[in-house]
Order: C-alpha cells, then structure tokens, then sequence
C-alpha cells in the first residue's frame, strides 16, 4: 500500500554513529533531506559526540542480515543545531551529491488527529541489528511542550534507535516531523511523577518539521 512512499525515502535513512578509534557506537537515525549531503537527526542524539559517522543501514523490501559487518562509515559536520527543539542538521564531508526527495517538507498546521502517518528509522541498532523498519501509525494529538515546541503525539511505541527518524504524512507523501522518542507525560511537562504514577506510554512524540526550515536556511538551502 505505501510501497512507492517508502522508496521514496528508505535510501536515505541511515545510521547515526560516533567513531571511537577503531570502535563505532551506535547513536540513532539520521536522513538525508539535500542533494548537497545534508541530513537530519535529533540533536539529543549528539550530546558530546566529538565524530559523529553516518553508515548505510539494511533496506525494507529485501531479507538483508541482521546486523552489518562491513560497510563505509562516512564523516559528518554539525551544520546547524537548534538545541530548544532538538533538531540537527548535518553534512556529509565528502564531494558529491546524493539522491534526495524534492518537495518533502510538509505543513504539520494543516494535519489533525487521525492522519495516518509512517515513521522509518533503525529502532534495534544499539543491539546490532541494522536493519531500517517501517512503522504504520496515526497522529493522536498535537501538543505544546513546556517551552512551546511543536509536538505530534502517534499511537506506536518508538525504539531509541528510531530517534532523529522521518515521520510521514501518508496523505501527501511529506516528511511532517522529527522523530524524538516515546512520550512521556512527566518529561515533557518537566514536573514530578505522582507516587503511583508507573503507567508506561505507548505513545511516541515527533518534533514539527518547520523547525528544520531555520536550520537550512541559515545554509543557503531552499
């Protein structure tokens, strides 16, 4: 059903690394939105990463091994960073141009509760296993953080290696958020759990895309 959607993509989903010497950890996801190198990812994601690497993951639509033991690691700068609403934006050091979506950003003002949306990233990567996955889902609420982020509540519960991943409105095939992580109501409200509070979410929130427009901007990108 999202088979052309999630090619549209899927190639340009990667690995989000830090290089220890000859050690790579794992960090999350990260994907490419430029011709000119340029990813996305959650800025949580680089908190004190001095060598951050991106590396190209197993693709949906075909059985690939669970966890890649060969494959280019490939630098990245820190292009831009908006550290209040956790975005990233990074470029691949190397002298060529990649593949990219054109027209993929999309207007999260204009999608209410009950749109249904896709969300790509690599949930199972600090377990070794490198595989990008696809989640089906639907926008459950959207929500203004503590300091007024722009949040998009949907009803699966992300992985951490799904964070700094694409969340897709179906509708319009456009990339509508950020992936950040699962929602949690006492975090995000920054106040203190009621003692019988221990319900976990099985909700996962996504940042408003429009915060990247900033970001690329400030790079000369249209």
């Amino acid at each position: 059903m999202h088979q052309t959607l999630i090619q549209r993509y899927e190639n340009g989903c990667l690995m989000l690394m830090e290089q220890k010497g000859e050690e790579f950890h794992f960090l999350g996801t990260a994907f490419i939105i430029h011709e000119q190198g340029y990813l996305l990812t959650a800025a949580h994601l680089l908190q004190d990463v001095e060598n951050p690497v991106v590396v190209s993951a197993g693709q949906p639509g075909q059985f690939s091994h669970l966890s890649r033991e060969t494959g280019a690691s490939l630098p990245v700068r820190l292009a831009q960073i908006d550290r209040e609403h956790d975005v990233a934006l990074l470029q691949l050091d190397i002298d060529e141009e990649f593949g990219s979506p054109s027209d993929f950003i999309g207007n999260p003002e204009e999608i209410g509760e009950g749109t249904f949306t896709l969300s790509m990233g690599v949930p199972f990567g600090h377990l070794r296993i490198h595989n990008v996955m696809v989640m089906d889902s639907m926008i459950s609420a959207k929500l203004l953080s503590a300091n007024d982020t722009k949040l998009l509540l949907f009803d699966i519960p992300v992985h951490p290696g799904d964070a700094g991943g694409p969340l897709i409105n179906t509708e319009d095939g456009r990339i509508i958020g950020l992936v950040q992580g699962r929602f949690n109501p006492v975090q995000i409200l920054q106040t203190e759990a009621p003692e019988d509070y221990n319900l976990p979410s099985r909700f996962s929130y996504a940042v408003s895309i429009e915060y990247a427009k900033p970001l690329m901007e400030a790079e000369g990108l249209s």
